[in-house]
């Protein structure tokens, strides 16, 4: 498993329901081949933790980065 850790604040922005909000649209295209196929998200007061299959160690250069990640349910 591979598990991202995003904070739930930027400066004096609580991202918090936007995060949740991707990790539930992630958790609905799961089965999709083309997808990290998402296990699970958890939260504490700082921070949410995405739980995700670990891909293979294939090249990476095809990897868009998001600029907001992924939320709990």
């Amino acid at each position: 498993y591979a598990v991202k850790i995003i904070s739930k604040r930027k400066g004096n922005e609580d991202r918090s329901e936007v995060i949740m909000r991707e990790v539930e649209m992630w958790g609905m295209l799961s089965g999709s081949q083309h997808i990290a196929q998402l296990v699970g998200a958890h939260q504490d007061n700082n921070n949410i933790f995405i739980v995700q299959v670990q891909q293979g160690t294939a090249s990476r250069d095809h990897i868009v980065c998001w600029p907001v990640c992924h939320p709990c349910y």
